[in-house]
């Protein structure tokens, strides 16, 4: 893997971490309806 590819791939997991983290800081039971009132805005 390049450098780059590193970057991006970094980029991503910290992108889905902060994600998911969200989801449980709020409470909600399940990930589609966060999801969709969160994320897809």
């Amino acid at each position: 893997m390049s450098n780059k590819e590193i970057s991006l791939f970094a980029s991503y997991i910290s992108e889905v971490m902060t994600i998911v983290i969200a989801f449980h800081q709020l409470g909600y039971q399940d990930f589609k309806t966060y999801y969709i009132h969160f994320v897809c805005r």
